[in-house]
């Protein structure tokens, strides 16, 4: 299986399970003590006879989910901080795994962190592409709340120029004719900046 770090809980959320058994369930056995000190340390770990290392000699999920044999190692990004782990376990005495399996699985996990974190960068960019198309909308939206043209008054003329310090801001102007001839020109400037500004605008 394969555990990824959510940034926003610091918590460890299962992305990937397979079970070789065709009839088997995708249920896990996660010894927390092993992926902790993974986790913790960054160092890759093999248990050839989880059984009866002296390391995890204590631990209750090794022997009660009759764990034989395991390999974890981290899942690093370029700053070699573990985003995550892959973890492979036999529950068959007869196939124990060995430094050469350890191997393969850290090659295997670096290619894995290295599209694991391209799949982030590019969630990222959807979600900015995303905000950037709706601020660019209400940008278009405040825009259609000021005057489209000026008013015509004898003896006077008029010009503004609008631009928001982000996206949109708080300010705004208009004209409002009054009876008997008469014109009133509105300005506003909410305190404060960006959406919540042109929100209350």
């Amino acid at each position: 299986f394969i555990l990824l770090k959510d940034e926003q809980n610091n918590k460890l959320i299962p992305k990937a399970i397979k079970n070789r058994r065709e009839q088997g369930d995708d249920s896990l056995k996660i010894s927390r003590t092993i992926v902790k000190q993974v986790m913790e340390n960054g160092q890759a770990m093999l248990l050839a006879d989880a059984s009866s290392d002296s390391q995890f000699n204590m631990s209750q999920s090794i022997s009660d989910f009759r764990i034989r044999s395991i390999m974890c190692v981290p899942l690093k990004s370029q700053a070699e901080l573990p985003m995550g782990i892959i973890q492979v376990y036999t529950e068959d005495r007869r196939h124990q795994f060995t430094q050469e399996d350890l191997d393969l699985l850290l090659s295997v996990a670096g290619t894995a962190a290295m599209a694991v974190k391209n799949a982030q960068m590019h969630e990222e960019i959807l979600a900015k592409a995303r905000i950037e198309r709706e601020l660019q909308f209400a940008a278009e939206v405040q825009r259609g709340f000021l005057p489209a043209d000026w008013p015509a008054v004898p003896g006077y003329g008029f010009y503004a120029y609008y631009e928001a310090a982000y996206s949109v801001g708080g300010d705004y102007y208009g004209f409002i004719d009054l009876p008997e001839s008469r014109l009133a020109i509105s300005l506003g400037d909410v305190s404060g900046k960006g959406m919540p500004a042109a929100m209350l605008m």
